[in-house]
């Protein structure tokens, strides 16, 4: 269990780093030695699957299967997020409809939860995927909710790409 622990750590920690190939191998050897009852195989599951989505555009089934774990240990923020990036991949991948069907079913957990990082993160994954399929609309609105968020937890890490998303929102609007 504890080397299990410490592998998982290390994911984190290369997660944080950007180096989502360590990353994905130490999530891997994680969650490989942690049994389907662990508390904390959800978490690797989230982990693994957002390092492969940035280090190989694979995941889909972590993300998925995140989700759902996340979800019924009672974790609705991180299962948001990993219903997030699973929409954000599938996305990428050709798969519109189903991904922003993702998306919208992540910002729906949230809906009402009071603010936090995965929320506004959330939102500004929404608000890109909003713009690119063409509903500046929605996403003028979905914009500016991530950016109040952002601006009270004062989240600067996520600022830039809120502000983007606004800008071109409010930019096909003809604002």
């Amino acid at each position: 269990r504890r080397a299990g622990q410490a592998l998982g750590d290390a994911g984190v920690r290369a997660a944080a780093l950007n180096a989502f190939g360590a990353a994905t191998r130490f999530y891997a050897g994680g969650l490989e030695l942690a049994a389907t009852d662990d508390p904390a195989r959800p978490a690797l599951l989230f982990g693994l699957g957002r390092a492969r989505m940035h280090a190989e555009h694979t995941g889909e089934e972590l993300l998925a299967d995140a989700a759902e774990a996340l979800l019924a240990a009672g974790d609705r923020e991180r299962a948001a997020e990993a219903r997030a990036l699973l929409g954000r991949l599938l996305r990428r991948q050709g798969h519109g409809q189903l991904g922003m069907r993702h998306l919208r079913e992540a910002a729906a957990l949230l809906e009402g939860a009071p603010a936090s990082r995965s929320h506004a993160f959330v939102l500004v994954q929404l608000a890109g995927a909003l713009i690119i399929g063409g509903e500046s609309a929605e996403a003028v609105e979905a914009g500016p909710a991530a950016l109040a968020i952002i601006d009270d937890l004062g989240l600067d890490s996520l600022r830039a790409e809120a502000l983007q998303w606004i800008g071109a929102g409010r930019l096909d609007s003809g604002d």
